[in-house]
């Protein structure tokens, strides 16, 4: 499993249905406000040590979460993420024309480029050659 992969899988857990995380959390939490760092590090830290199969960084995923933000920022024709749908729920998506996000849309159009001459010359094919073998 890459660590996009990881990363993705980590971030559809479920934590707020999984009991003994909650539990857990609890206890780290115990007397303190609401930390978000802290609940960051008690996730990953879960994850890598009971669901995950490759370890995830607290950096690795920083990076990942501000590679994202760019990502969103350098493309507003990508306003969302991939989503996890139904084959049904795509095929209405597309008989309605609505937007599947993490798709680009790209316009129905021929490149305005103007296009050059060929410049190599085609290969010969075998029955074309001058010489002849018997």
């Amino acid at each position: 499993m890459s660590l996009l992969e990881e990363i993705l899988s980590f971030e559809s857990h479920d934590f707020q249905a999984d009991d003994a995380f909650q539990n857990g959390l609890q206890n780290i939490l115990k007397g303190d406000s609401f930390n978000e760092q802290k609940i960051l590090e008690a996730k990953l830290f879960y994850y890598n040590r009971f669901i995950g199969k490759e370890p995830i960084s607290i950096q690795q995923y920083k990076e990942y979460i501000e590679k994202r933000e760019e990502l969103k920022t350098a493309d507003p024709e990508i306003d969302e993420l991939p989503e996890d749908l139904t084959f049904s729920q795509v095929v209405e998506r597309i008989q309605n024309n609505k937007p599947i996000g993490g798709i680009k849309n790209i316009p129905d159009k021929i490149s305005d480029a103007e296009q050059k001459p060929p410049s190599m010359t085609p290969l010969k094919k075998p029955w074309e050659s001058q010489t002849v073998e018997k």
